[in-house]
């Protein structure tokens, strides 16, 4: 019944269209093709354990190539495509974004194609490219177990009525078939509204149900050995079983997700904050996740801005990994070394209960993003 809801409001507004958002950076009009890239390099120190789980305290963050142009008065284009070595990740090359962008009368557009999940404001807000991040990471909740992207047919407004309110609606493939263009029909369902003033502050509210959100990962677990005294192995050391003895990739998995979001970004004088909160449902009685992201920062000059930073999560059941809290709480400082050089400075206590095995240790992160124009 949803689902046909959303296409009544789709199918009333396509004949009636969206100027551009900043958020979108997509051309309309006359205006030229953009293009640019961003990079951005991390270090890490701390005094129990490697951040990453491994041994990098160095790392190469992802290459991002932004387009964006005017096919028409009312049609425009964007891609987004990153490069991170295979090092750091499977998949060298990724395409992130590729959209198409109709303007329909009156502050309203729609958009088709492979983007960023519109239902908060981090993940609507800002691209690949960690130039423009207020802290060094992304929440945890969209590290965790908000779908980043999605292919989707969206459409939404912009400024509307005088007090500056805009919303989303989108239907998707899920989050298992982001990168195909509905092969198993419409599977998520995401609705945002909120109220933008002229300014930029801005509350938001969000919901997002994915029927293809994707578990499991591919982990990989060995066999669980009995020691010596049990007296099921007689004495010996053994695995369980001879089939258990081979290491074990469970499959992915497509559960039911069901988020609800609520995002608040404030600026006042010198003051700039912004929140974002999560609460997730899945299909078992054990998925119930939440999470909250506050940042706060107090701009001394154009170019310097000290900041705090408070990021927890609580996993019941941890979508790949074991349910438990993580938190990432401290101080940081961000200067602005040139209008396309940002060097991020954060001193953090980290704690992550879902891993086993890894203590709470006190980090020192640093972060250079770039952008060529």
């Amino acid at each position: 019944m949803l689902r046909l809801a959303i296409c009544a409001v789709l199918a009333l507004q396509a004949g009636s269209t969206l100027a551009a958002s900043d958020h979108d950076m997509m051309g309309t009009g006359d205006a030229p093709f953009h293009w640019n890239v961003y990079s951005h390099a991390e270090g890490y120190l701390n005094d129990v354990h490697s951040t990453r789980g491994n041994e990098d305290y160095f790392v190469l963050g992802e290459s991002t190539l932004f387009l964006s142009g005017a096919l028409g008065e009312r049609l425009s284009v964007l891609y987004e495509g990153t490069y991170q070595p295979k090092r750091y990740r499977d998949d060298v090359f990724k395409s992130e974004r590729w959209q198409l962008r109709y303007e329909l009368p009156n502050n309203h557009y729609l958009l088709f194609g492979k983007g960023h999940t519109p239902v908060n404001y981090w993940n609507d807000s800002f691209h690949h490219g960690r130039l423009f991040y207020p802290s060094i990471s992304r929440p945890l909740s969209l590290e965790k177990f908000i779908p980043l992207h999605d292919s989707a047919l969206r459409m939404g407004g912009r400024a509307l009525g005088d007090n500056g309110f805009f919303y989303d609606i989108a239907l998707g493939a899920g989050h298992r078939y982001e990168n195909k263009v509905f092969p198993r029909g419409i599977l998520s369902e995401t609705v945002s509204f909120g109220w933008q003033t002229l300014d930029g502050n801005v509350l938001r509210f969000g919901w997002h149900r994915n029927e293809a959100h994707q578990v499991g990962h591919g982990i990989t677990t060995m066999p669980v050995t009995l020691p010596a005294h049990n007296a099921m192995t007689l004495g010996m050391d053994m695995p369980m079983s001879a089939s258990a003895a081979q290491p074990h990739v469970h499959p992915v998995v497509l559960d039911m997700l069901e988020v609800f979001t609520a995002s608040m970004k404030w600026q006042m004088g010198r003051t700039e904050w912004l929140t974002e909160i999560a609460n997730s449902d899945g299909s078992r009685n054990t998925e119930h996740n939440l999470a909250l992201y506050q940042y706060a920062g107090f701009r001394l000059t154009d170019n310097l801005v000290p900041y705090a930073v408070v990021d927890w999560l609580e996993l019941d059941r941890g979508l790949g990994l074991r349910a438990g809290v993580e938190t990432r709480t401290g101080l940081g400082l961000k200067l602005l070394l040139t209008d396309t050089v940002d060097l991020k400075l954060e001193l953090l206590r980290h704690r992550d209960g879902t891993k086993a095995g890894t203590p709470t240790g006190v980090e020192f992160r640093a972060q250079v993003s770039v952008s060529l124009k």
